[in-house]
């Protein structure tokens, strides 16, 4: 199963949608900011939905942070024959009190819950500190630690999460952007700067 990740590219104006294991880049969106009139509901939702509807109906996994991820967009990429694993932030209110807090949980521990298709984990990778992440793609309470456990929705997160950090790196490295204050040239210049990241991947696949 392919795996695209959603995120923002290092300009910050840019959604990305690329591919976890050669870093090609599938679809992008430009963030153009808060729009007049009423306020925008389940904004994570649509930009997903704008990024990944090419690949409905084709068993790809989707990983996305905690500004774009939902139970809205979980059921959504079953409906649609996908997965998607992502973390959550604290303020959703379908998540029990029981997963927010680290304090007085053990470091590296985890908690699971599972409803509706849906795998919960509350992980603590550091001391009074919880990270909420779900799953639509992962039934069980594998933890991560072990190599045998590279299946778990804690690796795989962590995982794919790295990958794309080593995108933004080969953006900023080879970047063609010059210091302006023209939204409009650093527009060009991150289109210019995937467009290159593709070039690249392309080419070592030939």
């Amino acid at each position: 199963m392919s795996i695209l990740h959603v995120h923002k590219i290092q300009t910050g104006k840019v959604w990305v949608a690329a591919n976890a294991e050669n870093f090609y880049t599938y679809n992008m969106q430009v963030y153009t900011g808060k729009t007049d009139g009423p306020r925008e509901k389940n904004k994570g939702l649509q930009i997903v939905k704008g990024m990944v509807c090419q690949t409905y109906g084709t068993r790809t996994g989707v990983t996305a942070d905690n500004f774009l991820t939902s139970c809205e967009l979980a059921y959504l990429s079953l409906t649609r024959n996908m997965t998607l694993v992502g973390t959550l932030r604290e303020n959703k209110s379908e998540i029990p009190a029981l997963f927010l807090s680290g304090k007085q949980k053990e470091v590296s521990s985890s908690i699971f819950g599972f409803s509706n298709d849906l795998t919960w984990v509350s992980h603590v990778p550091a001391r009074n500190k919880a990270v909420i992440l779900h799953s639509s793609q992962h039934h069980d309470d594998i933890c991560m630690g072990e190599e045998k456990d590279h299946k778990s929705v804690i690796f795989m997160h962590n995982v794919i999460k790295s990958v794309f950090d080593v995108l933004d790196q080969l953006v900023r490295e080879w970047t063609c952007m010059r210091s302006t204050t023209c939204w409009c040239s650093k527009l060009f210049s991150s289109f210019t700067d995937v467009a290159g990241v593709n070039s690249f991947v392309l080419w070592m696949l030939k």
